[in-house]
C-alpha cells in the first residue's frame, strides 16, 4: 500500500525566517529604526543647517514602516487563522 503523498494532517513547515520569534525580532528592530529616523527628522527640522538633509531620515523611515506593517500583518493573519481554526474544532 502506497503512502499518501499529501495527507491532510501534515502541517506545512514554516521557514525559520518566517517563524513568530523571527517576526517579533524584525518588528522590534524596525521599531528601533523608526524611532531613530523620527529623531533624525526632528533634528533636521529644528536646525536650519541640516534642512537640506531632510530626505535621509525620511528615506530610512519609509522602508522601515513598510517592513514593520507587513510583519505585523503577517503575525496578525497567522494568529487570527490559528484562533479561528482552534475555535471551529
Amino acid at each position: 500500500m502506497r503512502l499518501d503523498e499529501n495527507p491532510l494532517f501534515r502541517k506545512v513547515p514554516v521557514p525559520w525566517y518566517d517563524s513568530t520569534p523571527a517576526c517579533v525580532l524584525v518588528a522590534a528592530a524596525m521599531a528601533a529604526i523608526i524611532f531613530f529616523s523620527l529623531t533624525g527628522l526632528v533634528v533636521t527640522l529644528e536646525q536650519s543647517e541640516y534642512r537640506d538633509y531632510f530626505w535621509m531620515p525620511l528615506a530610512v523611515l519609509v522602508p522601515s514602516l513598510l517592513v514593520l506593517l507587513t510583519t505585523i500583518a503577517r503575525l496578525l493573519r497567522r494568529h487570527l487563522a490559528k484562533y479561528f481554526q482552534d475555535r471551529t474544532l
